[in-house]
């Protein structure tokens, strides 16, 4: 029974961190899975190198063992919609009532079908969109097209309302720089269209793109 070894597991599990135990019996219930280091686009921002690494078929197993005790999985990449068994990984990991499925992604890839299936498996997404401007968000997203995040949005948008039984809570990740501070503003009317609960803003990490980062040096005139 499903239901039963997810709540044993979890009344052991906080019973084992009231008593401050090091070694537990129980499983973990929060797991983040980096599906891929493999990317569609090379965004100006990125530190990360992108590579050919998929997470192998033996640990897609050991993953889906864990799946009868998880209240909570992040699905990570790289662009996890690149990774060509992450389809039933996702299906498999909707059979569990109580994991709250997460996909962090640049969007591009979602489909109809892709729409679809992760309003029925309620899963929440963060979609990474740093401009909405055509040519500011293709700037910073090299090998994107901004009418591809567009059709996006709104196909989620459009399953939501369709197959959502219980919408979960859906955000917005933007990498404040130089580019589109001044835009920033507009992301409140956008997430309201497009029915996102909620806007995570990030400063920009090093130097790597000359004079886009507005925190190094300090611009006082755009931090104001």
């Amino acid at each position: 029974n499903l239901e039963t070894i997810y709540l044993d597991n979890k009344a052991i599990n906080e019973l084992e961190i009231k008593q401050k135990k090091i070694i537990l019996k129980s499983k973990m219930r929060k797991l983040m899975v980096i599906l891929t280091g493999k990317c569609n686009l090379r965004c100006i921002m990125c530190t990360r190198k992108p590579n050919n690494f998929v997470l192998p078929k033996e640990v897609f197993e050991q993953v889906q063992k864990i799946f009868p005790y998880l209240d909570f999985i992040s699905w990570q990449g790289g662009e996890v919609f690149l990774v060509d068994n992450f389809k039933a990984l996702l299906q498999e990991a909707s059979r569990y009532p109580y994991i709250q499925q997460e996909i962090t992604t640049n969007g591009i890839l979602i489909t109809k079908e892709w729409a679809e299936l992760i309003a029925k498996a309620n899963v929440r997404l963060i979609f990474s969109i740093d401009s909405l401007t055509k040519n500011t968000y293709e700037y910073i997203r090299k090998g994107a097209q901004f009418e591809d995040i567009i059709k996006s949005v709104s196909l989620i948008k459009e399953a939501r309302l369709n197959y959502g039984k219980s919408r979960p809570v859906d955000f917005i990740n933007i990498v404040v720089m130089r580019s589109n501070y001044l835009e920033l503003i507009n992301f409140v009317d956008f997430a309201l269209d497009y029915n996102f609960d909620g806007l995570n803003f990030m400063h920009m990490d090093g130097d790597m793109v000359p004079g886009e980062n507005i925190f190094q040096p300090l611009d006082s005139e755009a931090i104001d």
